[in-house]
């Protein structure tokens, strides 16, 4: 094995590069093999978006009607599981760049573990949609993490209708009248 003189003058083998990448590497690899080999609460227990429905209210208006579902659970039957049930659930939107105001809140509850409600927000407009537990589930975890959606709000801006140009009538044409042309008279001739 060959040596080569380090700068502070310790020699140093060809390998210690290779060594000391990987104990850079290590402290990355070691966090990685944990999220896959350990079940934490970071994937888990958490509100799931299930749908978003928009529609115009009115024309100063657009609805959204959303459905919130809770994650899949630790437990064999998906309608009846603690780890799924949370009491309080809560739904907020912002516009784009704005913060988050809350417009509604659910639980979930056996057998389905989902609520849905509904917003209006201005329409032709970006938002985000925030789903988040705010106590805890009913395994006693943590409420988790939120999860976002972003959508855009229909422009609801009413259609202008076709005002229908007016046939002109036509003005009634005057039937002719039989005109009595009287015949001439013959004329006597001289008698």
């Amino acid at each position: 094995m060959r040596s080569a003189a380090a700068p502070h003058g310790r020699r140093v083998s060809e390998r210690t590069p290779r060594i000391a990448s990987l104990w850079r590497a290590t402290p990355a690899l070691l966090i990685a093999i944990a999220f896959l080999v350990l079940p934490g609460t970071t994937a888990a227990h958490h509100p799931e978006v299930l749908s978003i429905a928009l529609s115009c209210h009115d024309e100063n208006w657009a609805r959204i009607d959303y459905t919130v579902v809770a994650w899949t659970g630790y437990g064999d039957d998906p309608t009846d599981d603690p780890s799924r049930a949370n009491p309080a659930i809560e739904v907020r939107i912002a516009p784009e760049g704005k913060r988050f105001t809350p417009v509604g809140s659910g639980a979930f509850v056996a057998p389905d573990y989902q609520f849905s409600g509904h917003a209006l927000v201005a329409p032709d407009g970006r938002y985000r949609l925030r789903v988040q537990a705010t106590t805890t589930w009913g395994n006693g975890s943590r409420a988790g993490s939120a999860r976002t959606v972003f959508f855009s709000s229909p422009d609801c801006t009413p259609t202008p209708t076709a005002t229908p140009t007016p046939t002109p009538t036509a003005s009634p044409t005057p039937t002719p009248s039989a005109t009595v042309t009287p015949s001439p008279t013959p004329i006597a001739g001289p008698p």
